[in-house]
């Protein structure tokens, strides 16, 4: 991990920390039926083991904290892609923030803008 400040190194560690209490075997539980009874609850298509907890933080294309596998493809569920959309989105660039704040259409960029 590299990190500029040590709050951050330990925002890191605290997520790094946090493992989720679902099982690591998904399609395992899936079928295990914790879920809908059949015929609602067959598995339409491949299901991977998840991985430990990971992530990054980026500044302006800097990396400035990481940890675990940053390059582990999770899958992920409805209720996680809804939440996630939003602020993955609006962190993507600069001037969508301002663009929204300002209602001017997405198709038109900023003045100054760099995104």
């Amino acid at each position: 991990m590299t990190e500029t400040d040590p709050r951050l190194a330990e925002a890191a560690a605290f997520a790094a920390a946090q493992d989720s209490p679902f099982p690591r075997d998904l399609l395992a539980h899936l079928e295990g039926g914790h879920f809908e009874p059949p015929p609602y609850n067959a598995v339409l298509g491949p299901v991977f083991p998840r991985g430990a907890p990971n992530g990054l933080v980026l500044q302006r294309g800097q990396r400035l904290a990481s940890w675990g596998d940053t390059r582990q493809a999770d899958m992920t569920f409805s209720a996680a892609k809804s939440y996630l959309c939003c602020p993955t989105s609006m962190s993507r660039c600069e001037c969508g923030c301002r663009m929204a704040a300002s209602n001017q259409p997405r198709t038109r960029r900023s003045p100054g803008a760099t995104c």
